[in-house]
């Protein structure tokens, strides 16, 4: 995990309006996570082992992860430094990563319910952060 010091300013990878509206959709993937200790999430800024998920909800994280990376436009080195940390606090190994990431939108899964909702909520979300719908909350 970034250790900041005295001197370093935090680089923000998630801007606190983007963490809002990403929340709102995927808050139900965690144990006891709130706002703020999700932008934490986001913005490497919480320990390994730190964020709890809930059961089953492990691939459609993975989802989140690879859309919002593909999303914020990371070079790959940031991509991959942040991806690899978020992946450390949520205790998910990179394997399972690599094999689930795209789960909700193959084609074996991607009519379950569950899965078209959080797809959907997902791209509401990102519209919502970029400001391209007039629902202002």
């Amino acid at each position: 995990m970034m250790v900041v010091n005295s001197t370093t300013k935090p680089i923000v990878y998630v801007s606190t309006l983007w963490c809002y509206h990403l929340y709102q959709c995927c808050q139900y993937f965690f144990e006891d996570v709130d706002e703020i200790e999700f932008a934490n999430l986001l913005n490497l800024r919480c320990a390994e082992n730190s964020i709890f998920m809930r059961s089953k909800e492990k691939y459609r994280f993975c989802y989140f992860l690879h859309v919002l990376a593909e999303e914020k436009r990371f070079t790959k080195s940031i991509r991959d430094f942040w991806l690899t940390e978020i992946l450390k606090a949520t205790s998910i190994k990179q394997n399972y990563y690599k094999s689930h990431y795209s789960d909700p939108i193959r084609n074996d899964f991607a009519d379950l319910r569950d899965n078209k909702i959080i797809v959907s909520e997902l791209a509401e979300a990102i519209s919502k952060a970029r400001g391209k719908t007039s629902n202002h909350t």
